[in-house]
C-alpha cells in the first residue's frame, strides 16, 4: 500500500474503513497485477490492469464498487445497478455483502475484458 493510499484511507469514518479494506483485498485478490492509486478529485481508490477496470468509492454508510466497463460485463446475477452509458457499481453496506456469490467473477470478467478489448466501446 503507498503513502498516498493509506493517507487516503485514514480519512474515512472507522465504519467505512471496514467496509474499504476487505474490499480492497478483495480487488487485490482477483487483480494481484493491478496498479492501486487514488484519485484525488473524484476522492475514489482507481484499479488499473491496462487501463482501469474499476474502482472503489466510499460515501455515507456505504461503498460501492465501480467497473469502468460494467455495461459490457455478464451479469447473471443481477448484482450491477448504474444507468450511466458505459459504467456500472455494486453497493455495499455491510461487509458480510462483500462475501456475495458473483463479486469476484466481476471483478476478473472487467480485467479481462480491459485486457483484452481493443478500443473503447463508445
Amino acid at each position: 500500500m503507498t503513502e498516498g493510499v493509506e493517507k487516503w484511507i485514514s480519512g474515512w469514518s472507522p465504519e467505512t474503513r471496514a467496509l474499504i479494506q476487505p474490499l480492497r483485498d478483495l480487488v487485490r485478490s482477483a487483480a494481484p497485477e493491478a496498479a492501486e492509486r487514488v484519485a484525488t478529485g473524484w476522492n475514489i481508490l482507481l484499479y488499473d490492469a491496462g487501463g482501469v477496470f474499476c474502482y472503489i468509492q466510499p460515501g455515507r454508510g456505504e461503498v460501492k464498487l465501480g467497473f469502468n466497463y460494467g455495461k459490457h460485463l455478464s451479469d447473471p446475477r443481477g448484482l450491477l445497478s448504474g444507468g450511466a452509458k458505459v459504467m456500472r457499481n455494486i453497493t455495499f453496506r455491510s461487509a458480510a455483502e462483500l462475501s456475495q456469490p458473483g463479486v469476484t467473477d466481476l471483478l476478473q470478467a472487467a480485467v479481462l475484458y480491459m485486457v483484452t478489448r481493443k478500443q473503447p466501446p463508445f
